[in-house]
């Protein structure tokens, strides 16, 4: 079963990518899946929070 993300981590994935830091670094960071952090990212452009 997949764990949800935290907000505080959702919240980091935001907040460095506004800063154009590197997905796979972030990843790696965070301990999540690349993909994670580009759908998180996705998302937040589209909906805006």
């Amino acid at each position: 079963m997949v764990k949800p993300i935290p907000n505080d981590k959702r919240a980091a994935i935001v907040k460095h990518m506004q800063e154009s830091k590197n997905t796979k670094d972030m990843a790696k960071w965070l301990l999540v899946n690349i993909r994670t952090v580009e759908r998180i990212w996705s998302k937040y452009q589209k909906q805006g929070h």
